[in-house]
């Protein structure tokens, strides 16, 4: 991974965490009995947008560590073919 893929991940991740967020505020700030179908929208919401920020973070890590595990294997390989001398 280059260093600028690594910090958008480090940028990016933060910012798909918080955008559920709103969604938290506004269905914990929602107090009419009305609206009790408005919060369960809202948390299904809310569970739907942070479990796709945790599946996106999943995928990163996984991409970074076969990223790095390749790297880790280019490198063995190169060490192994220089001749001694």
């Amino acid at each position: 991974m280059e260093p600028a893929e690594a910090a958008l991940f480090v940028l990016a991740m933060p910012a798909v965490a918080g955008a559920a967020s709103p969604f938290f505020v506004v269905a914990a700030a929602a107090s009419a009995p009305a609206s009790v179908a408005w919060r369960a929208l809202l948390g299904l919401v809310y569970v739907a947008v942070s479990g796709a920020a945790q599946v996106v973070s999943m995928c990163a890590v996984t991409v970074f560590y076969y990223k790095c595990r390749l790297r880790c294997k280019e490198a063995d390989s190169l060490r192994n073919d220089v001749p001694d001398v």
